[in-house]
């Protein structure tokens, strides 16, 4: 998975692949609690555009139902959000 450079998230990590002849996989991972969002679909940048809004959105609502420490490695492992 190729990795790519998102600025703006600086905790998250995100990465993308194609699977299949114009067929892309975009994969974002929080480093501090291991959230995760991904998209699948055949236009890259709005494929990285769903994951930007999806991982911000991810994060604010662990932090609400979890606290803050949701957002710095004590929330629940892994979740995922498949758009």
């Amino acid at each position: 998975m190729a990795r790519l450079n998102v600025p703006e998230l600086p905790e998250w990590t995100f990465g993308a692949d194609e699977e299949s002849a114009g067929v892309y996989r975009v994969e974002a991972v929080h480093s501090p609690s291991g959230l995760s969002v991904e998209a699948r679909g055949t236009d890259l940048e709005v494929l990285i555009d769903r994951c930007k809004v999806d991982a911000v959105e991810l994060l604010a609502r662990a932090k609400e139902k979890l606290g803050p420490e949701a957002g710095a490695g004590d929330g629940p492992g892994a979740a995922r959000v498949d758009p």
